[in-house]
């Protein structure tokens, strides 16, 4: 996607071209639930925390594979081609002024509690690629293009069940990406996704009952500040007074099936949206999911035709 946006950009522009990158379950959620947040944030925003879970609505006794091998190739060669991208992604930086948050060591693995809804802590493990990406993209052409007061960081990270889940995934993507750097391992695991995966990537991919089943819910999780009037009562009068207090704002994400059924409704309405609401998109370039639609009606289309839902969960302010 850097590489994208670093060499076509420009021309798109000139051009009046239009190209939109990430319209899938990774980054619409992510990028557009940063924006639907920002809206609905009583206050100045200052920190993101975005907790992705993938979960099933239901158990599902079944053998069948959990993800296409189409899936599994383009993770193999996302992560093969590491270096590439960090290339062009400072290339894009240099040529933007666009300004990467820093990782949180302390939080790369960690307990949270990610609901109000539920009283327990999960195990988080931090997910930066690919919607921290995007999400640096979208508020940088916002403050840039749009003019808008975005002064806050936005970190990714994935919930997991368990330490031990926590653990095994960690262990298996820095296998995984160890293995891809090397070109004759690479070349086997994109030609024999099923024997690699253990069964887990196959051509058939997932059954339909296991995708009706496939939930993803994402938390973010908005911190800043927020102005709050006391009132003072004495004998003669009532004064109020304005102090800054802290205000937490949680917003919830949902899709079914988002791999495969809310993907395929995020690109249509994506190409919907720039048809009908051209007038309030920019008028070319290569763009983030939010860059593009920040001021349209793509969310509500999404949601009117049961591909998401965006609410807002709590909204809590702490004197």
């Amino acid at each position: 996607m850097e590489k994208m946006a670093y060499v076509y950009n420009r021309q798109a522009e000139e051009n009046n071209s239009i190209i939109v990158s990430a319209l899938g379950m990774e980054s619409v959620p992510a990028d557009l639930g940063v924006e639907f947040l920002y809206k609905n944030f009583n206050g100045e925003l200052k920190n993101v925390d975005i907790y992705m879970k993938l979960y099933s609505s239901s158990y599902v006794l079944t053998n069948s594979a959990l993800i296409h091998d189409g899936t599994w190739k383009s993770a193999i060669l996302h992560m093969a081609t590491k270096k590439q991208r960090l290339y062009y992604r400072n290339l894009l930086d240099e040529l933007m002024g666009i300004t990467r948050v820093k990782p949180n060591v302390s939080k790369i693995l960690h307990r949270r509690q990610i609901s109000k809804q539920v009283d327990t802590k999960e195990w988080c493990l931090a997910f930066p690629e690919p919607d921290q990406a995007v999400i640096a993209r979208s508020v940088h052409h916002a403050k840039t293009k749009d003019n808008l007061p975005y002064n806050f960081n936005v970190r990714n990270y994935m919930v997991f069940g368990s330490l031990i889940s926590a653990i095994i995934g960690l262990f298996i993507f820095v296998l995984l990406s160890i293995m891809a750097t090397f070109e004759p391992i690479k070349i086997l695991l994109v030609r024999y996704p099923k024997w690699f995966s253990f069964g887990i990537a196959t051509k058939t991919g997932p059954n339909e009952k296991l995708l009706e089943n496939s939930r993803m819910s994402l938390t973010l999780i908005g911190q800043g500040t927020t102005s709050v009037k006391h009132s003072t009562v004495n004998l003669k009068e009532i004064t109020y007074k304005d102090n800054t207090s802290t205000r937490q704002t949680v917003i919830k994400v949902k899709a079914k099936n988002p791999g495969y059924g809310f993907t395929s409704k995020a690109v249509i309405l994506g190409a919907i949206t720039i048809i009908k609401d051209q007038i309030n998109i920019p008028k070319g370039g290569v763009l983030t999911p939010a860059s593009a639609f920040r001021n349209t009606q793509f969310v509500k289309r999404l949601m009117d035709h049961n591909a998401a839902v965006f609410e807002i969960e709590s909204d809590l302010v702490i004197y």
